[in-house]
């Protein structure tokens, strides 16, 4: 995938994170942005090996509901599954 393209889809994932996280922590949007970019979740979107970007919205807020609400652990064992 061309690097403008891989940029473009981690973008949405990325809105589409930010916003979860504002709504799930009553968060403004720099505040739920900073917390996302905190996140394990995140370098994972940022690698291309991973495919994450790919990933249904959906699929990806209940990773990251793993992550906020039990632990990077608990994360990674919901994506392994």
């Amino acid at each position: 995938m061309s690097e403008n393209k891989f940029e473009t889809a981690v973008g949405m994932c990325v809105i589409a994170l930010t916003r979860y996280i504002m709504e799930k922590c009553g968060l403004n949007q720099e505040d739920a942005y900073k917390k996302l970019v905190g996140m394990e979740l995140y370098k994972l979107l940022n690698d291309q090996e991973t495919n994450m970007y790919l990933e249904p919205n959906a699929y990806l807020c209940e990773v990251c509901e793993k992550e906020l609400s039990e632990s990077v652990d608990a994360m990674y064992e919901f994506i392994n599954r």
